[in-house]
């Protein structure tokens, strides 16, 4: 049977991202309502600390196991490598447990500031845990329709299904607890259904133990490697949460999580898209195509910027709106920390997909570097500061993450010798003023019209983008034409 495609591949994840990013900000703006800010922004710190955390319990898998499936090509070793990273699984639950009855109290007080919480951190960490292999499998072995599945019931439905049914003023301890055993129990189902009956005792015969025991040493050498990656995205991400916490401005730091979550949906969307481009360049890498990834270089730095502007120009604008449509009102000071966001979007999705290349194209630790030189700056920034207000936590996550993606740019640039702006950059720019300008007549004549919530806000944000993305396509910009080429192949005859 033959793989899908790279084009078949990006059309359908971008359209599983679009859903995944309609469904969590429903989801989020139910939980904002039944949740104070305070509670909710426990709730937004527990979800981000545990994403950032996980990967010390299994030794970075998420990445080594699509990256090394991908590099070598043998179906003994692939089974080999499969078979190595569910015992390394089942080692990080242990692992994850033992960390947790260790460091009980420290946890609650730092995100709780609660005597409560470590056994749903656990229960959230092992379900994240089980669901990382099983979407790491789908996605070293290029089934990307059912990684995309996967990644849609459990980030989207199965939030969305705890925020409709919760009832009024439930408790953060609960919601945690329901989110952990509704996603534990949905991908231990698929494991055992796919990996146990299907798979896995036919893959754990015809190697021996030794295969296995390399096979377990090469995914752990790979992932020690990025393991530190995630916790240092995690000190520029959530440092400002905690350090408001530390200094008991505990609204404040919901105020500011109220406001990152917009940033960890947009790398949600955008993480789908590095997902299929890893195994393929990392194919490219073992066949020294670096032409082929020369090219994903550049379609990305075009990507980057033809989305992430028009993303950053219409947050920017409409701060206030999102902050009112999509919290309630005692989310007072959410919209100057959204306006102050919107500058770390371009760094953020330039992050989210340059590490992917680099993992693909080289073991260099150009990344960790980066990842060092933003934590140091963020650090530095809690030392001299006194963090007391969202919009200072704010500041400073941009701050941070801007120079830690402004080191793999220029890495990029000079390793590919490419030009530092995309081809169109001007024409780029002159459409985010055409579609700021619409953006902000069409927001307030819909106001006018009818009241604004959070499915106005939408249509409002679908009808600029899709006259941005008509501006891109008049004014011949690259990823549009290549966009209407993957949503009508046969009609656009696109040169």
């Amino acid at each position: 049977m033959n793989k899908p495609s790279l084009l078949f591949d990006f059309s359908h994840t971008i359209i599983y991202s679009l859903i995944i990013f309609i469904l969590s900000i429903y989801s989020t703006h139910v939980f904002a309502i039944k949740l104070d800010p305070e509670q909710f922004g426990q709730l937004q710190l527990a979800r981000r600390i545990v994403v950032y955390i996980f990967p010390i319990f299994i030794f970075g898998l998420n990445t080594a196991l699509v990256r090394q499936v991908s590099f070598y090509q043998k179906p003994g070793e692939k089974k080999a490598l499969l078979t190595a990273a569910l015992l390394i699984t089942i080692a990080g639950t242990i692992i994850s447990s033992l960390f947790i009855l260790l460091f009980t109290r420290p946890i609650n007080s730092l995100i709780f500031h609660d005597h409560r919480g470590s056994q749903e951190i656990l229960l959230l960490i092992i379900s994240t845990i089980f669901f990382t292999y099983q979407y790491a499998t789908f996605r070293a072995t290029e089934r990307l329709f059912w990684a995309n599945l996967l990644l849609l019931v459990i980030t989207g439905l199965i939030p969305l299904l705890v925020a409709i049914t919760a009832p009024s003023h439930i408790t953060v301890f609960a919601v945690l607890k329901k989110l952990a055993i509704f996603s534990l129990s949905v991908t231990l189902g698929i494991i055992f259904i796919l990996q146990f009956r299907f798979e896995f005792w036919r893959s754990c015969s015809g190697y021996c133990t030794r295969e296995l025991a390399y096979s377990i040493k090469l995914l752990i050498k790979y992932g020690l490697r990025r393991m530190p990656i995630p916790i240092l995205l995690g000190i520029i991400y959530s440092g400002g949460a905690i350090a408001l916490n530390y200094h008991h401005a505990y609204k404040e730091s919901g105020y500011f999580l109220a406001a990152l979550f917009l940033l960890r949906i947009i790398e949600q969307a955008v993480g789908p898209v590095a997902v299929v481009m890893l195994p393929h360049l990392s194919k490219e890498a073992g066949q020294k195509d670096f032409d082929t990834i020369k090219q994903y270089t550049k379609n990305v730095i075009e990507f980057v910027f033809t989305i992430g502007l028009f993303v950053a120009v219409q947050i920017f604008l409409l701060a206030d709106y999102l902050s009112n449509a999509m919290y309630s009102t005692s989310y007072i000071n959410t919209a100057n920390a959204f306006r102050i966001l919107s500058f770390g979007i371009v760094s953020v999705l330039f992050f989210s997909l340059s590490q992917t290349i680099i993992d693909a194209i080289t073991n260099r630790g150009i990344v960790l570097l980066a990842s060092v030189l933003g934590t140091a700056i963020s650090l530095l920034g809690f030392l001299i500061l006194k963090i007391n207000s969202a919009n200072i936590a704010a500041y400073l996550l941009v701050i941070s993450i801007t120079i830690t993606s402004l080191v793999l740019y220029i890495y990029l640039i000079f390793f590919f010798n490419i030009k530092p702006l995309p081809q169109g950059f001007g024409k780029i720019l002159f459409a985010n003023l055409i579609a700021a300008v619409f953006s902000y007549l069409f927001i307030k004549v819909l106001v006018l019209l009818v009241k604004l919530h959070i499915l106005s806000l939408l249509i409002n944000l679908t009808f600029i983008g899709i006259i941005y993305l008509y501006l891109c396509w008049i004014f011949n910009l690259n990823f549009a034409k290549e966009l209407f080429q993957i949503l009508y192949p046969k009609k656009w005859k696109i040169q």
